[in-house]
């Protein structure tokens, strides 16, 4: 009745929002439509054609899997969107957000009805509550989170059945297995809690001897290493991928608070929420349940110990969410980026299991117990609106008021108090009247408050369908051109910022061809790194990078053979076919270079990293040329490829610049206030770019700073471009490491969003007609905003073609097989070679040289390449995952001493007293 009620519940409550098919918005939205859903869609889609390999091209222009495949995708439930076709992704999803949480109510139900021996209904409101409440409404797009929530009171369930009869430990086993392979993230959080419940339930009882419980506690313990044994063929080489490529992110720990109490307050009531970036605990799961725990610690026949129990546990939780340590500890002791205290859950299970006790005991209250509850009542909304969220929500404060009151009353009306006789008919309606004010509540009610403040405006289903259908017809235009051209392997990429639903980090996995951009917590770091000096947008930790502008010159080296662009003419390329509404134009790269290609024997000495050592001279364009002449030398690129425009200093609109601090008497240093040398910079500096070596925190010490005037408008800087070449136009807006946020226009209107996420890049204006002015227009909405000097280049394509070309014809290189984890080559080269290739550099290749291994030269400790002599060579690359056969062997040894476990259990038992 549980899981089939909450299904109900939820599409109602999906009906109200608009989700498709009971409206137009789709449910793909923030991370779910960047990286799990398009994750699932890749999932099926290798699934369906040939089986998971252990390494796939498409992510991220090639990676281990199992990172990805334990972090997001391992979950038994999400084989139910294999039932869906990739367009219909958002149906697929609400479909497993819905089963999902209605294995979390059913289980919950199941939990209570068996921890207090109680077959009451109000079992199956609380396990409705459970799966509906703000914390689920906040995280339930994160769909690779809700495996350990559902799986958390099951679990509980067995645990209270071996408390009973230790004989009962495989299924405690069985499903923390199930738990550790669903998700091991939230399974580490689950685990520690299960743990801890068990320490805590044996001192409830305390009916045992120390001996005993230890016993108890030991099995316990044991049957989890069981469990973690047998799930080793996944996590083992899943935990060596992520550790390999872990956050490089600074991390603080420290004794600060994390939070007011006062704020934590807000997040009892109805409809409070934050932010997702700096959310406080979400443990909202009504104000029923609200009301019931403090009755609880009121109730004479509830036991001292089970308070003290109930009262430490709610403490806990509290100066966990506070304290940044222990904070930090129950999330893996890695920092979240965003969504912060993803245990916050484990409180609500403790709140909802401390109510229904009280439910299941309200006859032993007194009326003076519900009068000071609701005194309390009134004293927290009252501070709330003084000094919280309902300061600025009156009309929630109202919402709070009335349903909080009524709600009271009913849990008052089940005391056994009696009811005028006239009316005395009505007091077996009042359950039932609880029951609908609780679920009109938590299901409905505080969504809908909610909703608005987490995502603002919704993705239209349409326009994710729509791009599904049109870009995956040009799609499978550019495979029929590749085959005819029998080209074994390419990439392609897409420059357009906003594919009407689908991003340009997740378009190769929606449409199943493998690119360059990515977005994942388990991204090869390195390789992201190195994408962010060719100017694409990567983001301050390294998780992202989008092929986010489209030139011929890194496309060719990068081997994007066909891209998908906004730009019917971006300059180099050839075009192949358009879109059916003419939005999406795809474009075909000649110059492509291969998977593996030779360049200089000394191609690697480039100092690959050389404008984050020197912001000041931060010129993407320049590096460029020079990056081309360091693989294949100057004389096969004797001229610079990129040319500067000339362009006059911006005209400022509700800005000045800032200017330099003066400097004492005696004191050297340039007019603008910055030092004279680059050791003087860098001396000066605290990088917390752990990767890297971006000054982060530090933009003001270089190039130049504006201040806003008005705050009431934007400040804007805007650049008048004389057209001298129809070779298309490049703009770097430089930074000294990450960017400010900015709006970029050209002509009027709208090219793109500079995020202060993402670190310098470039930007592709287009081509233009000679003699003509274009105005590019540079805004943005903060009190301030810093740039190095604006940088507008041509870049030459007859040129790059010209020479490339000549590169290309020296090129004796056939890649004869290149599949997921497997590529190999037969190559010639005419004196000492480095061969480089497009494949990023991770443990577990194998690299061959006729026959005999040979160590892998790290190219920029990102891409793998070798050092070549002079001759004909076969080249084999092959990809074993780190950890995978020693997973195995562990899960295979777990198996057995799981088998021979049981048996002996069963035996043993069986055998005649």
């Amino acid at each position: 009745m549980a899981f089939i009620i909450t299904a109900v519940l939820l599409t109602l409550l999906y009906a109200i929002l608009g989700f498709y098919p009971f409206g137009i918005h789709s449910v793909i939205i923030s991370d779910l439509g960047v990286q799990y859903a398009p994750d699932l869609v890749a999932y099926k889609n290798l699934f369906l054609s040939g089986g998971i390999h252990t390494y796939s091209f498409l992510i991220g222009m090639g990676k281990n899997v199992f990172g990805v495949f334990a972090y997001y995708l391992a979950s038994p439930v999400n084989f139910v969107t294999f039932l869906f076709p990739d367009s219909m992704i958002s149906e697929a999803v609400l479909v497993l957000i819905t089963i999902k949480l209605s294995l979390a109510a059913a289980f919950m139900t199941l939990f209570l009805r068996r921890r207090f021996h109680s077959h009451s209904g109000f079992a199956i409101v609380f396990g409705i509550v459970y799966a509906t409440c703000s914390y689920v409404m906040v995280f339930m797009t994160n769909i690779m989170w809700l495996d350990g929530f559902y799986l958390l009171p099951l679990l509980l369930f067995f645990i209270e059945q071996y408390l009973d009869n230790r004989r009962y430990w495989w299924r405690v086993v069985l499903t923390l297995f199930l738990l550790f392979v669903s998700g091991f993230y939230i399974a580490y959080i689950v685990g520690v809690f299960s743990f801890l419940y068990i320490l805590a339930r044996l001192f409830e009882e305390k009916q045992t001897g120390m001996k005993t419980e230890g016993k108890t506690v030991g099995l316990f313990i044991g049957s989890a290493v069981l469990a973690a044994g047998l799930s080793a063929a996944l996590l083992l080489p899943a935990g060596m991928d992520i550790l390999g490529n872990a956050d490089q992110s600074a991390k603080t720990v420290s004794l600060d608070t994390s939070f007011t109490f006062m704020s934590l307050m807000n997040q009892m009531l109805t409809g409070s929420f934050d932010s997702l970036s700096h959310n406080k605990p979400l443990v909202y799961c009504g104000l029923a349940v609200l009301f019931l725990c403090v009755l609880f610690f009121m109730n004479p026949s509830i036991s001292r110990r089970r308070k003290s129990l109930a009262g430490g546990a709610i403490v806990f939780f509290v100066f966990c969410f506070n304290f940044s340590f222990l904070d930090l500890a129950w999330q893996l002791f890695d920092s979240p980026n965003w969504f912060q205290h993803r245990y916050s859950f484990l409180l609500v299970f403790i709140l909802l299991e401390i109510a229904f006790a009280s439910i299941l005991h309200i006859r032993s209250l007194q009326p003076k117990a519900f009068v000071i509850t609701g005194i309390m009542f009134l004293i927290l909304l009252l501070a709330v609106q003084s000094f919280g969220d309902l300061a600025d929500e009156g009309d929630r404060f109202y919402i709070n008021l009335f349903i909080g009151l009524l709600e009271l009353l009913c849990l008052y009306a089940m005391t056994g108090v009696a009811f005028p006789e006239s009316i005395a008919n009505l007091k077996k309606l009042v359950p039932a009247v609880l029951v609908i004010l609780i679920c009109l509540e938590v299901v409905y009610v505080n969504p809908l408050y909610m909703r608005p403040k987490i995502y603002g405006s919704e993705t239209k289903r349409e326009d994710h369908v729509s791009a599904v259908t049109q870009a995956g017809s040009l799609v499978e235009t550019a495979k029929k051109d590749a085959a005819a051209d029998q080209i074994s392997f390419y990439r392609m990429d897409t420059d357009i910022q906003q594919l009407d639903g689908i991003h340009p980090m997740s378009a190769g996995l929606y449409l199943n061809y493998p690119s360059i951009s990515t977005f994942n917590t388990a991204a090869n770091k390195n390789l992201n790194r190195l994408l962010k000096q060719l100017g694409f947008d990567t983001n301050y930790n390294y998780f992202t990078s989008a092929h986010s502008y489209s030139s011929i010159v890194t496309d060719s080296l990068l081997g994007v053979r066909y891209v998908l662009s906004a730009d019917e003419n971006p300059g180099g390329y050839k075009l192949l076919a358009s879109s059916a509404d003419s939005k999406i134009f795809l474009q075909k790269n000649d110059l492509a270079l291969p998977l593996l290609y030779l360049a200089d024997a000394g191609a690697a000495d480039f100092d690959f990293f050389s404008l984050e050592k020197n912001p000041q001279n931060k010129n993407l364009f320049i590096f460029q040329d020079e990056l081309l002449v360091s693989l294949f030398g100057k004389d096969a690129f004797p001229e610079n490829i990129f040319r500067a425009a000339a362009v006059p200093e911006p005209v400022l609109y509700n800005a000045v610049i800032k200017e330099a601090v003066p400097k004492a008497s005696g004191e050297s240093g340039t007019a603008s206030g910055s030092p004279d040398s680059d050791s003087d910079i860098q001396s000066s500096e605290i990088d917390t770019d752990l990767l890297g070596e971006e000054p982060v925190g530090n933009k003001e010490k270089y190039g130049t700073t504006y201040l806003r005037m008005s705050e009431n408008d934007v400040l804007s800087l805007t650049y008048s471009v004389s057209i001298t070449s129809s070779d298309p136009l490049f703009l770097s807006l430089p930074a000294a490491a990450q960017n400010d946020q900015a709006t970029v226009y050209i002509n009027g209107e709208l090219l793109t969003e500079i995020s202060s996420s993402s670190y310098s890049q470039i930007l592709s204006l287009g081509s233009f007609a000679e003699g003509e002015t274009v105005t590019v227009t540079v805004c943005s909405d903060s009190d301030t905003y810093s740039i190095l000097s604006a940088l507008f280049y041509y870049c030459d394509t007859a040129l790059f073609k010209q020479e490339i070309t000549s590169v290309i014809q020296k090129q004796d290189v056939e890649i004869t097989q290149a599949e997921d984890g497997y590529v190999s080559a037969q190559i010639s080269a005419p004196e000492d070679q480095l061969l480089l290739t497009t494949i990023p550099y991770e443990k577990g290749w194998t690299l061959r040289i006729d026959g005999a291994v040979t160590p892998i030269a790290a190219y920029q400790g990102a891409l793998v390449s070798v050092p070549v002599t002079a001759g004909s060579h076969t080249i084999t690359l092959t990809f074993t995952p780190p950890g995978m056969w020693a997973g195995i062997a562990v899960s295979s040894a777990a198996s057995l001493v799981f088998l021979g476990a049981i048996i002996y259990t069963y035996r043993k038992r069986s055998k005649p007293l």
